[in-house]
């Protein structure tokens, strides 16, 4: 069985919005959910990076986000 996948498109000014954009789409409190979320990019690189930015909006945003 195939489930539904949802896609966002995401147009953003630069950089730090881009990654602002992804903290915000990628932040919940159910960690079911979380885990199940995919962000996608071209490296390790740049998954790390990624991690290292969502972890440190987590920390400065208003409400917790876990970062898995």
């Amino acid at each position: 069985m195939i489930t539904p996948r949802r896609t966002r498109l995401i147009r953003s000014g630069g950089l730090r919005s881009f990654q602002a954009s992804i903290a915000e789409q990628t932040r919940t409190r159910d960690p079911w959910r979380a885990r199940r979320t995919a962000v996608l990019v071209p490296t390790r690189a740049a998954a790390e990076q990624l991690r290292r930015t969502l972890e440190a909006l987590a920390l400065v945003g208003a409400r917790p986000a876990p970062v898995l």
